[in-house]
């Protein structure tokens, strides 16, 4: 009962935290139009549940089909729309907030550090987006935060053991209680990995970071200390076992098509200045470069481990070129400011003269001073983060995923083109897939608008590249084959300026005419016709 009373706040902490997070994922989502992002998966799952074949994923792409699977079901139990899409994600979001609860409750053996982690998770701008959009991406944020979690727990166990029939045999007790194993959750490790290592690619960059943390612990070992016989090969060892898993995982890997939407929409540099360098982060920033100096300082295992697979996990990703492993170290990153936090608040705690404080204060408050006190850091720190006031500010939103994704209004011109469009009116769109989504199911083609030139002395283009325009020529290819059609742009400064370069192309002896702008004005709708011979450009 008296450990019930210690807890009991923390559970109730994190409930309230659970429900906010929830619901910053669930408000308004049945509303919000699918985006470049999603739409493959969600048109794969749209299929699915129609019984028609994929027209477009590649079977190799695994992790995509199996989510898309997954989407099917939803829609069997509450029929096809936005909510019942996006639903899994929310749900895995909230479980990512439990699992950061977690890890910071056992890495740092304090419950004040679990609840902000979870703070930080639920409430967090990109990781909201993340779960209001209906891809892969969440899931293996969790899949990587639970194996960095069962991993440690197996190898550096925080929890109470019991050696049961181990008690009378000296070897096996060596192994299980000096050298901290915890077999239930290395086996739950060890599984997990080879589970999702069908559906994740690079997952083996984790088993990297292990590797590094048992080289820098084998030697810090023998610098530091004098270690202890049963623990003194403990890091060799497990060495040993983790660069056999690796070579293991190499000779069984599942070949995948990497279609990483994110790839699309991200440069490198894009990537890392959206999580580490974005403006909105620089307090979480700051607090990960605090909670890593204090992880070296103090020789904190967890904040060392954590630390270890970060840097681990982005040289991987930069070698290896892939988007989308930069954001899968996210969380990690978010233990790393929580550790920062969490020792910041602490280090102002001891510094605190108590007895200046007058003692009544306390008795008065049912509170003590210090945490007062920290309390107030920790408020202020919420306060003055950017990240915090954005997921807080209730306008609605523009776009995403750090300003990347812009929302457009694709339902509102799907139901344009439903009316207005023939069977034999093709539709030239920047994202042929979801106009064909919400429209009708024509013929569409994409038109490249970052490398659209006027120039006509292209090549011819190959048989996967002649359903897309990038230039002036492939644009008159298309309208000499279709009297009349759809031009479809999204509302940027370049679709401007593509319009106004198709107005100027000789080539062209017919107008294009501004039919259709939707209530929020995210994009606009041009139609042509080749037989009223017009020339020139009408707004």
């Amino acid at each position: 009962m008296k450990r019930l009373k210690k807890t009991g706040w923390l559970w109730a902490s994190l409930a309230c935290i659970l429900l906010a997070g929830t619901y910053l994922r669930l408000v308004g989502l049945a509303d919000t139009d699918y985006n470049p992002v999603e739409i493959a998966t969600v048109y794969q799952a749209h299929e699915n549940y129609l019984g028609e074949d994929s027209s477009f994923l590649s079977p190799d792409d695994l992790q995509d089909i199996v989510f898309s699977r997954i989407i099917q079901y939803s829609y069997t139990v509450f029929g096809e729309n936005e909510l019942a899409t996006r639903s899994i994600n929310v749900v895995v979001g909230g479980m990512l907030i439990v699992m950061m609860f977690f890890i910071g409750w056992r890495f740092f053996h304090k419950g004040n550090a679990g609840i902000i982690a979870a703070f930080i998770t639920a409430f967090h701008p990109l990781l909201i987006d993340f779960s209001r959009i209906a891809t892969v991406h969440n899931s293996r944020f969790f899949a990587l935060t639970f194996l960095v979690y069962a991993f440690y727990e197996g190898i550096e166990g925080t929890r109470e053991k019991h050696l049961g029939l181990l008690a009378d045999n000296a070897k096996l007790k060596k192994l299980f209680v000096f050298w901290n194993l915890d077999w239930f959750w290395l086996a739950i490790a060890i599984f997990t990995l080879w589970t999702v290592r069908l559906v994740v690619p690079h997952i083996e960059m984790l088993l990297f970071g292990l590797a590094a943390y048992c080289i820098v612990l084998f030697i810090m070992q023998f610098i530091h200390t004098v270690p202890r016989a049963g623990l003194k090969w403990k890091y060799g060892i497990l060495l040993v076992l983790i660069l056999g898993a690796l070579v293991a995982l190499r000779m069984n890997v599942v070949e995948t098509v990497n279609a990483d939407a994110l790839q699309n929409i991200f440069a490198a540099e894009a990537a890392i200045d959206a999580i580490f360098l974005n403006p909105s982060n620089w307090t979480l920033t700051a607090f990960a470069l605090i909670g890593s100096i204090f992880s070296i300082v103090n020789l904190h295992k967890a904040g060392f481990y954590t630390l270890t697979i970060f840097i681990a996990s982005l040289i991987i990703a930069r070698l290896q070129g892939s988007i989308a492993d930069y954001f899968f170290v996210f969380p990690l990153y978010l233990v790393l400011a929580t550790y920062g936090v969490f020792e910041f608040a602490y280090y102002i705690r001891r510094q605190l003269d108590v007895q200046l404080i007058n003692v009544d204060f306390e008795k008065r408050l049912h509170i003590t001073p210090q945490r007062l006190i920290m309390g107030f850091f920790l408020a202020a720190v919420i306060l003055v983060s950017p990240w915090f006031r954005e997921t807080l500010d209730g306008r609605p939103k523009k776009d995403m995923l750090a300003g990347h994704v812009k929302l457009v209004e694709w339902k509102q011109i799907g139901a344009f083109l439903k009316q207005n469009q023939n069977d034999d009116q093709p539709v030239i769109s920047m994202n042929p897939l979801l106009s064909r989504y919400y429209g009708f199911k024509g013929t569409y083609f994409q038109i490249d608008v970052d490398s659209f030139a006027i120039s006509t002395e292209n090549a011819q283009p190959d048989f996967q590249e002649e359903l897309i325009i990038h230039s002036l020529k492939d644009f008159s290819r298309v309208v000499k084959e279709y009297e009349s059609g759809w031009l479809v742009l999204e509302h940027s400064l370049k679709s401007e300026n593509l319009i106004l370069r198709l107005s100027q192309g000789k080539a062209l002896n017919f107008k294009l005419e501004k039919r259709f702008t939707p209530p929020e004005n995210t994009a606009m709708v041009y139609y042509w016709n080749v037989s009223e011979n017009q020339n020139g450009y009408e707004n």
